[in-house]
């Protein structure tokens, strides 16, 4: 065989690091060049990045809701121009995942290490999972179901693992809590994870189609789970429905007794504040929780509006 054709190893090593160069992504790293030397064998030359792993211990704290879906929306940018130009990443997991300043860079994150990268039509014909030579690709931990059963790679797995990285931002660990870490991989082959008591919404519906057990009901790829982020981020809000509701005539002797005021959200899913924690920093983590940016942008585009608004939207701008 031709060292160079479209089926030798080098061959399609030219092809997916022509299509990684081509990418424009801000979300992913850059490739410059790329070759083979009689010294090094195949490189990749590309873009240097300062910054730490999308993981917890590395951002010295975990996330809060809204800042989980900053960092949702540039994870599944970069991997969906990805997606769209054939390439399946393959291995996402946190330490391909480079944050630069910090939690501060969330939304200028980089996906990288697309050494294992693989176009859609070579994987129809290649075994992910088990290759010729016995060795495992990937990083189990990050497997999506289908992976793990022997199954082959496509950018729904993509999003299962992307899902995986975003869902342990929040603190947690394991992601079937009720089995023993041994169990974990098995778990997930077997059914579907429950998120809505451990992860906020709207977070919660983003999380629970990326780490659908079944890929059909799983986002396709990428495109489609950003365009649904987007979507879940832009839609109206009615600030009136944020307002506590006072509560019926009571009698003075029986207020105090009366449980604090339930918020609601329905415009965006299923987000509720019920009842606040009676313990002031468990009731500022959940107002949080519920205080995503999308709300926050919201209400900051209202007070453009107005004429103190414009005015203090002027002079920040001004200087």
């Amino acid at each position: 065989m031709n060292p160079l054709s479209p089926g030798s190893q080098i061959g399609r090593f030219r092809l997916e690091a022509l299509a990684l160069s081509q990418l424009r992504s801000p979300n992913v790293a850059r490739v410059y060049d790329f070759g083979k030397d009689d010294k090094h064998g195949l490189y990749l030359v590309m873009e240097l990045i300062d910054g730490v792993a999308l993981d917890p211990g590395k951002l010295g704290r975990v996330l809060l809701g809204h800042e989980v879906l900053r960092a949702a929306r540039a994870l599944l940018s970069g991997l969906a121009e990805a997606h769209a130009s054939r390439l399946v990443h393959r291995d996402i997991k946190p330490a391909n995942v480079v944050v630069p300043n910090g939690i501060a860079g969330l939304g200028e994150l980089k996906l990288l290490d697309f050494g294992i990268a693989q176009s859609e039509h070579r994987a129809i014909m290649e075994s992910l999972l088990t290759p010729k030579d016995g060795r495992t690709i990937g990083t189990p931990a990050y497997m999506a179901p289908e992976l793990l059963t022997g199954g082959a790679s496509s950018p729904a797995s993509d999003v299962y693992a992307a899902g995986l990285v975003l869902y342990e931002l929040l603190g947690h660990t394991l992601l079937f809590p009720d089995r023993p870490a041994r169990d974990q991989l098995k778990a997930r082959t077997e059914g579907d994870p429950a998120l809505a008591v451990r992860v906020p919404s709207p977070l919660d519906e983003i999380l629970g189609r990326m780490l659908a057990r079944d890929p059909e009901r799983r986002f396709i790829d990428a495109g489609e789970a950003l365009s649904e982020l987007v979507n879940m981020e832009t839609a109206p809000i009615e600030i009136a429905e944020l307002v506590p509701q006072p509560p019926a005539s009571v009698p003075p002797s029986r207020r105090r007794s009366m449980p604090p005021p339930s918020y609601s959200r329905p415009t965006l899913g299923t987000m509720r504040m019920s009842r606040l924690d009676a313990d002031p920093l468990g009731a500022l983590r959940t107002t949080l929780h519920a205080l995503d940016l999308p709300m926050i942008e919201a209400l900051a585009r209202r007070e453009r509006g107005t004429e103190i608004g414009r005015k203090h939207f002027a002079q920040a701008h001004a200087n």
